[in-house]
């Protein structure tokens, strides 16, 4: 996931924000002082985020036993992410270009990310009727052996020594609804906010059944990039189980770290909705291939629901087709599809899974005039319009279900990025060194390859070879 911050009127991306400017700047000589002029940011229309959500059956109350809340025990954060309704205009020219940043992200130390796993949330019964889900640090007590010379000075030297965030919920018929927010620093508050419905609030909790992972989703709104959706994982602390590897394959947690599903339980991944419901064949062919290549049953079951969760849920797992939505501005390359998996890094399981797939960075692949990809109008809008009917009646994403499972381009198409995103559902991650595999954005031919082969029976089959650490 990325992590995409857009402003400072949020309580949790207030907070976190506050800890990347820590843990990043201290890793970069200070700027001199200049006048430089100011640059105009051009925002590009992406379609509105609800997209991602259309027809989900939303949960904005939260349901806990009340009357025990220590069993939760304490969860760091292990996710964010955010889409908004218009971003700037992507500078990127191709998926060279992609890659590149890509691998460096995937090569280089985080310690903005050491810093937010640091926070340790936990609930607390403020009185009768509210309870507060508290996330805090003390940065006095950090073990600075995680972190560079520089990231250590930089936190010797920092004036935050201690930091809060607190969610508060109110009890309702049902259960227990965000009502606003406080974040301190050094004791001190230095932000507070009531959630407005329709404007900021959350609009989706979900914790799982076993306790180990919680979610939030969010609707917001920003004046320079409009409506916007942001999530948040956390995962419940607990001793390091975690399993290695080989070192030779890209897993989600690193390479040769080995956080998986386990193998011994039933799961159902849910085609969700009408508008998913073609996805069943190449959802199903990609799990055939992928439990082709390993002895060890996955016990994994593909079924079509017309009712289901948001993506960010908990207790299901959902494959979802996304209209009217783009995930990139640029339209020389597309982001066809993106998987989210909840995991946990301190025990290696995998709690839950979803995958979306987007229609409009498919379409940008069509031939099609340069006009159709310009301005704020989505190309659905377009192509659905006088003047684009051929357009329209060429691309495959509108015939029948019938001409769609008898196109061999439709097959390919998904088949591919079916392959790839189970990949990551399962537990791999992305190759940049120029090895051959579907998991790689530009080394593939669209099936599994050897190294896949080798990388997800190394995962799932080679248990006796694997130390925890």
């Amino acid at each position: 996931m990325n992590f995409v911050a857009k402003n400072f009127n949020k309580p949790l991306t207030y907070l976190l924000i506050s800890f990347i400017a820590l843990g990043c700047s201290s890793e970069k000589n200070k700027p001199t002082r200049s006048i430089t002029p100011i640059e105009k940011k051009i925002y590009i229309s992406q379609g509105s985020p609800m997209e991602l959500i259309r027809g989900a059956e939303t949960e904005p109350l939260l349901t806990l036993d009340d009357e025990n809340l220590s069993a939760y025990g304490e969860y760091v954060i292990t996710g964010y992410s955010s889409f908004s309704e218009k971003a700037e205009n992507d500078t990127k020219k191709n998926m060279d270009d992609v890659e590149e940043e890509n691998a460096a992200a995937a090569g280089e130390s985080n310690p903005a990310g050491i810093l937010l796993n640091q926070l340790i949330f936990s609930f607390h019964r403020l009185d009768n009727s509210r309870i507060v889900f508290r996330g805090k640090i003390d940065l006095d007590k950090l073990d600075l052996d995680e972190f560079g010379d520089k990231t250590k000075e930089s936190i010797k030297s920092s004036e935050i020594r201690s930091a809060s965030v607190e969610l508060i919920f109110i009890k309702e018929p049902g259960g227990y609804r965000a009502s606003s927010s406080i974040t301190k620093q050094n004791g001190k508050i230095i932000l507070e906010e009531k959630f407005k419905k329709n404007i900021n609030d959350l609009i989706h909790v979900s914790i799982s059944k076993d306790k180990s992972a919680i979610s939030l989703l969010s609707r917001d709104f920003d004046a320079k990039t409009g409506e916007g959706l942001e999530l948040v994982y956390f995962i419940q602390k607990s001793p390091s189980t975690i399993k290695t590897g080989s070192t030779n394959y890209n897993y989600l947690e690193g390479p040769g770290v080995l956080a998986k599903w386990n193998t011994e339980k039933n799961k159902e991944i849910f085609i969700c909705g009408e508008q998913s419901k073609f996805l069943t064949y190449p959802v199903s062919k990609a799990l055939e291939e992928w439990q082709g290549a390993i002895q060890t049953p996955l016990n994994f079951k593909i079924s079509y629901t017309k009712h289901y969760k948001p993506f960010t849920d908990l207790n299901q797992n959902c494959v979802f087709y996304v209209k009217n939505y783009r995930t990139r501005t640029s339209d020389s390359f597309a982001n066809y599809a993106s998987t989210f998996v909840s995991r946990s890094f301190f025990t290696g399981d995998v709690v839950s899974a979803s995958i979306l797939f987007f229609e409009e960075e498919y379409l940008k692949g069509r031939e099609a005039p340069e006009e159709l990809y310009s301005g704020e109008e989505s190309v659905y809008q377009k192509i659905t319009r006088p003047g684009f009917e051929n357009i329209y009646k060429k691309s495959v994403f509108r015939k029948t279900k019938e001409e769609r499972l008898n196109s061999n381009l439709y097959e390919n198409y998904f088949m591919e990025y079916a392959l790839h995103e189970f990949g990551h559902l399962l537990g791999l991650d992305h190759t940049f060194d120029g090895t051959w595999s579907i998991m790689s954005y530009q080394h593939s031919n669209g099936s599994l390859a050897e190294y896949d082969r080798e990388a997800i029976k190394e995962l799932y089959d080679n248990d006796a070879n694997k130390y925890s650490y």
